[in-house]
Order: C-alpha cells, then structure tokens, then sequence
C-alpha cells in the first residue's frame, strides 16, 4: 500500500487534529484476574496536501470531516510500543492480531 494511504491501513478509526491525521486500532484484553483493559495503539501521519485530500474522499460523508477519538482506557503511542508487549496475546475485536 502506498505510503500516503498509511493511515487508513488496518485502522479502526482515524481522526484529524491540526498538525497530524491519526489512526486508531483498538483492542481488548480480558483477563479473569485482572480487569479487562480496552485500548488504542494511535499512529500520528503528518498533514499533508496529499493526506488531505485522500482523508477528505474517504470520509466525505462524516457529519464531523474531522472525526474524534474514541476513548479508551489504555492509550498507547508507537514509542510507548512495551506496554502493548504486556498484552501479548491482545485481541482486535475478536481476531487474533500479531504484535505491534
């Protein structure tokens, strides 16, 4: 996939902020010891005029263009990747997902 459509790759959301477009993939990790934990592992693509324009065609029919994050209770950033790795065996809405 082209570098410039990075950002809708495997996301289950994507919003804009002033500086960045950011994909969320969103996972659960339930654990019958420990309470269930739901989180997001954002990645942050630069705006550009060509990230841009793609983002306004894919999400030309959102009431709000710039869409929101959706909350969750872990937030996780790629140089954050090791609390991810605690999670090992972290699912993405019921499918088994590698590690991040």
């Amino acid at each position: 996939m082209e570098k410039d459509y990075d950002f809708l790759y495997e996301a289950n959301n994507v919003y804009r902020t002033k500086n960045y477009i950011v994909k969320q993939i969103i996972g659960v990790r339930c654990s019958e010891q420990e309470n269930n934990v739901i989180f997001s592992f954002d990645t942050y693509y630069r705006r550009t005029a060509k990230r841009d324009k793609i983002y306004e065609k894919h999400f030309r029919e959102r009431k709000n263009r710039d869409g929101r994050r959706l909350p969750t209770t872990i937030h996780v950033c790629p140089h954050l990747c090791g609390i991810v790795m605690a999670y090992p065996e972290c699912k993405v809405y019921g499918v088994a997902r590698r590690h991040f």
